[in-house]
């Protein structure tokens, strides 16, 4: 049996995959809401799968931990992610501090003016991207963090990034994805496109494109890289994404709740055909998939394992990219908004860095 452990604020990407491969499984699967973990003291024997960590409070991350820790010697019984998996941040300064990446990112109470500009300010916990465009300036990032604040983001959530100039020759940005489960590395997508932020509707697809990124998925051609990057960031389920700069993997994320894709209806006549172009590298990636989760599958069979400490009560994180679209949309049609927020951004990044100090 394999548990999916997922945060009741973004169950999609789980439900979508069960409900549309659930007959292709050769394993029995299921779902659970951390939510409802909520003063549990044991465990069926199985696997269980810890997703959407970046949207678990540090409480439940760490009592995630001591659990993992107390029964890692069971054979019974096994975990793949942990409370003390590196999110983005933590993730990116490591990787910046060994040179792996050529960008930096700073939280809000650190000095973010010494990076180079243009920079643009994100979310460290949701997968939506930037929240900014590219921003020249200090005055428009503090700009882009009142945006962000009225618009429901949390302080702590935060973060300004280096923009990295990928783009080819030709001008073009490409974006690679694989997903991760134990020690398998399991390609997933190779997205082309002439603008910065890629997301996999913005990708162009065509025959060369299609025939590119069939490469991609046989050859797999940046595997023990990769497998390198999620052991520091103490990762075994997920799925990362990144570039390559002069021969060398620039991580931009590793998302421990990712899409997985193809799984609904098309919602164009162009997502139509390119699903149609890309339908055997599709289907190459979920036989690859399912065998790597069906490699982890453990039996339920057999009594309850108990725990010593019981579960504690997450607190249940709201959405609010869509709020936060929506205050953008209604602010940029006053002319009085601009000064205010830029006013309120630089007093958010002030009392960030006074209780950084402080702490």
């Amino acid at each position: 049996m394999i548990t999916f452990a997922i945060p009741r604020r973004t169950p999609e990407p789980v439900t979508d995959f069960l409900s549309a491969k659930s007959a292709e499984l050769p394993f029995k699967a299921r779902q659970e809401f951390y939510e409802d973990w909520h003063g549990r003291a044991s465990f069926a024997p199985g696997t269980y799968i810890l997703t959407g960590l970046e949207w678990a409070d540090s409480e439940m991350r760490a009592w995630l931990s001591r659990v993992r820790r107390e029964l890692s010697g069971r054979s019974d019984i096994r975990f793949l992610n942990d409370g003390r998996t590196l999110g983005r941040h933590d993730l990116l300064r490591v990787l910046e501090h060994t040179g792996q990446n050529a960008f930096r990112v700073r939280r809000l109470d650190a000095d973010w003016s010494q990076l180079k500009f243009p920079v643009f300010v994100r979310s460290e916990a949701d997968h939506n991207g930037p929240l900014s465009p590219l921003l020249h300036s200090p005055r428009e990032v503090e700009h882009a963090i009142a945006y962000a604040m009225f618009g429901g983001y949390e302080v702590d959530d935060l973060l300004v990034v280096e923009f990295l100039d990928t783009s080819n020759e030709t001008g073009q940005f490409v974006k690679y994805s694989a997903f991760f489960v134990g020690d398998r590395i399991i390609p997933r997508h190779m997205l082309t496109a002439n603008a910065w932020m890629l997301k996999h509707e913005s990708g162009e697809y065509h025959e060369e494109s299609a025939r590119v990124e069939r490469e991609y998925l046989y050859q797999n051609p940046h595997r023990d890289e990769i497998a390198a990057i999620c052991a520091l960031a103490g990762a075994e389920f997920g799925r990362i994404d990144y570039t390559m700069v002069r021969g060398r993997i620039n991580t931009w994320e590793i998302n421990l709740n990712p899409t997985f894709g193809g799984t609904s209806p098309a919602k164009s006549e162009k997502q139509r055909i390119n699903r149609a172009r890309r339908a055997d590298i599709t289907k190459l990636f979920y036989e690859r998939l399912i065998d790597a989760f069906n490699a982890m599958d453990l039996p339920s069979d057999g009594p309850a394992i108990p725990v010593s400490l019981a579960a504690p009560r997450m607190r249940t994180m709201p959405h609010v990219h869509a709020r936060f679209r929506r205050v953008e949309k209604f602010t940029n049609r006053l002319a009085f908004a601009a000064p205010l927020l830029r006013l309120a951004g630089k007093a958010v990044v002030l009392a960030a860095r006074a209780e950084a100090r402080l702490g």
